[in-house]
């Protein structure tokens, strides 16, 4: 169904679960708990703006007007099954967090996000800043129901955090968690910006067992324990100790020894120090995982890099090393510490990243080429990363330095082309498409 869910691991029913404890299974049944009367806002509560509005209109609860959420009092959850069914207005943005923190202003916890024609062009189904989708699954202005499901649990002797995400019943995947980012939180929506709307008209949450029992410790599976650990540590003077992990994925460990660990070991100390910032120190000590069951290509979790096996097995003369150097900058940026409404937008961190590969790393005639007339500033990836090329060499060569201090620091807003760089983005990428026109669109 879906061609561009791009996740840390997606595993089904393969994988062990944990056994309920004995006290769960005695326990009496769970049973499905509304946290929205129909009627008023008892229960939640605004933070943020004094300018924002949330009100119940029709039954349903909507929120406008200035960046703020609309927290529930009811809780800490830990395990649990969240049903919300709601709508985004044309152009909007949203957010369903859970697991959150209370806190001034923009809150933090998983986010997953509520978007189908914003400018920001991760959709509706995504875990913000953790597994992606491109894909238009839900019409704007129009209901549908998003259930959300959070366990913590245990595999091959790791603890970690299971979520599994569906749309109108559909399960799109189950996300594994293994920095376990969030414990125990509270639920929580979003009105990201003055053009959103957001409504929400029935929202329940069902306890799972072990809610309040212990979290399930660690316990070596006999698999793990008999498979010989396939590990090469890369120690880089002064800069870091990068552990590469093939176990599962034997095949590739003479690539990473030959071809990958000099390119790491070269590349690592100039990311950083391109991404260098006042207060801030870049990880130190970090893995890169090799994984055998993996949809995607690679993702950055926390710290680590998972990549997919069978993936990379299939593309060791094309674009492995560049997709490794990729995931480095996001272990370099580590925006995800950031309160979410300080965040730099989606485009741009990828934008950043892939700037660092194709017009710094990859050689030109591997290069790809861009569709000018398909591609605008703001689409992640190659397009976000040409846009930020033309700047470095028309405007400020600094530019990937400044851009990511500014980033870290939560300077960036809409306004921030123009305040910057005396442009706005659209004229900036106007002049970027009339230079490669000129060029004869290379």
């Amino acid at each position: 169904m879906l061609t561009r869910i791009l996740c840390l691991i997606c595993l089904f029913a393969a994988l062990p679960r944990t056994v309920p404890s004995a006290a769960a299974r005695s326990s009496e049944p769970q049973r499905w708990v509304s946290l929205f009367d129909g009627r008023t806002l008892d229960g939640w509560r605004v933070v943020g703006s004094e300018q924002t509005k949330w009100d119940v209109v029709d039954g349903a609860i909507v929120g406008s007007g200035q960046p703020s959420m609309l927290v529930s009092t009811t809780g800490p959850y830990r395990n649990f099954r969240y049903r919300v069914e709601m709508k985004i207005n044309d152009g909007g943005n949203s957010g369903l967090y859970f697991r959150t923190t209370p806190e001034p202003g923009f809150l933090d916890g998983y986010e997953a996000q509520v978007a189908s024609t914003h400018t920001d062009p991760i959709r509706t189904g995504s875990l913000y800043g953790m597994c992606h989708v491109y894909a238009r699954l839900v019409e704007p202005d129009a209901w549908f129901v998003y259930e959300i499901g959070v366990r913590d649990d245990v595999w091959r002797g790791r603890a970690m955090t299971r979520i599994r995400v569906s749309i109108n019943g559909q399960e799109l995947y189950e996300y594994l968690d293994f920095a376990r980012q969030f414990g125990p939180g509270h639920f929580a929506f979003q009105q990201h910006d003055p053009k959103s709307i957001v409504s929400i008209r029935s929202i329940q949450v069902l306890r799972l067992p072990d809610e309040d029992g212990p979290i399930p410790q660690p316990v070596p599976e006999p698999e793990a324990i008999e498979t010989e650990a396939a590990l090469d540590v890369l120690t880089i003077q002064g800069s870091a100790t990068i552990t590469f992990d093939t176990t599962e994925v034997p095949e590739l460990r003479a690539w990473v020894q030959e071809t990958l660990m000099p390119v790491v070991s070269e590349w690592y100390p100039k990311i950083t120090a391109q991404l260098a910032s006042d207060g801030f120190s870049p990880p130190d000590d970090f893995r890169i995982i090799f994984r055998a069951q993996m949809d995607g290509v690679a993702h950055t979790s926390g710290q680590d890099i998972y990549c997919a096996g069978e993936w990379y097995k299939a593309n060791l003369r094309t674009e492995a090393v560049g997709s490794v150097v990729h995931e480095l900058v996001h272990v370099a940026q580590q925006y995800r510490g950031m309160p979410r409404g300080q965040r730099p937008p989606g485009w741009l961190v990828e934008g950043i990243a892939d700037q660092i590969r194709w017009y710094q790393f990859e050689p030109v005639e591997k290069r790809r080429r861009l569709n000018w007339e398909r591609a605008n500033y703001d689409q992640p990836y190659f397009p976000a990363a040409t846009f930020l090329d033309y700047i470095v060499r028309n405007i400020d060569r600094d530019a990937i330095t400044t851009i990511n201090a500014d980033c870290r620091a939560g300077r960036y807003s809409d306004g921030y082309w123009l305040e910057k760089y005396g442009m706005t983005a659209e004229e900036i990428w106007a002049a970027a498409k009339a230079e490669a026109t000129a060029k004869g669109n290379p």
